[in-house]
């Protein structure tokens, strides 16, 4: 039985094993939705990971302005944060 977001209808009295037949078909639902495979293949086809750009701080460039240093550092932050493992 599918998932049926109408049952049970309201104001009736519920039945357990409606209500067994509906956690369980969300239950199959959720799982089909969410394997491990599915979501790794999703991701493989996402943009490239940027490990390939290098930050300021690896290139060893430093800024004499300290707010030229200071957005050179959040730059570094930003591509580190999109990196994947």
């Amino acid at each position: 039985m599918p998932f049926d977001p109408a049952k049970p209808a309201s104001s009736t009295n519920a039945s357990s094993a409606e209500m067994r037949a509906q956690l369980n078909a969300l239950h199959t639902d959720i799982q089909s939705r969410a394997l491990q495979s599915t979501l790794n293949s999703s991701i493989a086809t996402t943009a490239v990971n940027p490990a390939g750009i290098q930050t300021f701080a690896e290139l060893n460039i430093t800024f004499v302005d300290a707010n030229d240093q200071q957005l050179a550092a959040k730059i570094d932050e930003l591509i580190m944060a999109v990196r994947r493992p």
